[in-house]
């Protein structure tokens, strides 16, 4: 599968940009969106409007040194990114400058090849998935800490679950939140999803109407027998929608589903039903959804004596 990758190119000399932006096309494996900045200010105003994930800063940049761009974008901006430093030619203190501001990498202009920008592109990616997963991670601790507080507190789990859905879709920035209860369905191994509660992100569409009832073999669909046995044994399940079978993605493609994870939730010791997160922007890997089973382990609907497992 192809990875998407938005890159933004900051260098005030448009011929070493174009170059640079014919080599990335011929990346294998990689699908690239560029954009070219040919300024400084150009550049930050295209940090905001692009929202990038790799930038290529030239050093020498108009008036301007390109690290100060790179250390102003990392104080202004939360957003998880990769910046990669250029330069005409190789100098160890700009070496060590780039790498005191943040540069993940730090590259010559006349050595630039295909294969280079292959490495180095995979390099990046992999680092800033694991920053991003870093981020999430803990932005989802916090908020469990705040969702469960809050569910001790109340006589009743049911109110506070509108607002506990906020908090968890918010932190995990992703487009849904909902929880869908299990009922048993005639003449299948696999109980019935029926939706209870739903928290939708701003800009985001609420769930068709048939996703409120979901089919009876929703479970086949997504994982099969698989899938329930995880998720009966309290552990959760994700997937992209490239990777499901057709009948499952003509089901995720009517709701613009991109990415889900489940989560179980446990009533009195039973299986009670999931409570799932969905993206409808973009495929997240893997890595991205390893603080999942954080939510079953420190939240209400899982064990508190767990909450120290999924810290470490």
């Amino acid at each position: 599968m192809n990875h998407s990758i938005r890159i933004l190119l900051i260098d005030d000399n448009p011929s070493d940009s174009r170059r640079l932006v014919r080599l990335l096309g011929r990346v294998p494996g990689l699908h690239i969106l560029c954009r070219e900045s040919h300024s400084s200010q150009q550049g930050q105003e295209d940090l905001v409007a692009f929202d990038p994930d790799l930038v290529f800063v030239d050093y020498l940049l108009d008036d301007n040194n390109g690290l100060e761009l790179i250390r102003r974008a990392a104080t202004t901006s939360a957003r998880e990114r990769a910046f990669i430093l250029l330069t005409g030619q190789g100098d160890e203190e700009v070496a060590v400058q780039s790498l005191r501001a943040g540069v993940l990498d730090y590259l010559t202009k006349n050595n630039l090849s295909v294969e280079i920008l292959d490495h180095t592109l995979r390099f990046v990616l992999h680092k800033v998935a694991d920053r991003r997963a870093l981020h999430y991670r803990e932005a989802i601790l916090h908020a469990t800490t705040l969702v469960a507080e809050a569910f001790l507190k109340s006589a009743n789990w049911r109110q506070e679950i509108d607002k506990g859905l906020e908090i968890l879709g918010q932190a995990a920035d992703v487009s849904r939140a909902f929880l869908f209860e299990n009922a048993p369905a005639s003449g299948s191994e696999h109980p019935r999803i029926q939706q209870r509660y739903e928290w939708v992100a701003s800009g985001s569409i609420p769930s068709a109407p048939e996703a409120t009832h979901a089919p009876e073999d929703a479970y086949r669909l997504l994982g099969g027998p698989h899938w329930v046995q995880r998720l009966k044994a309290g552990h959760s399940c994700q997937g992209v929608l490239s990777e499901w079978p057709v009948d499952a993605t003509q089901w995720l493609q009517r709701q613009g589903i991109q990415s889900i994870v489940l989560v179980p939730v446990f009533v009195d010791g039973q299986w009670w039903g999931v409570l799932g997160l969905d993206e409808r922007h973009q495929e997240r890997n893997g890595r991205w959804w390893n603080w999942a089973p954080c939510i079953r382990r420190s939240t209400p609907w899982g064990p508190p004596s767990n909450w120290n497992a999924c810290r470490s």
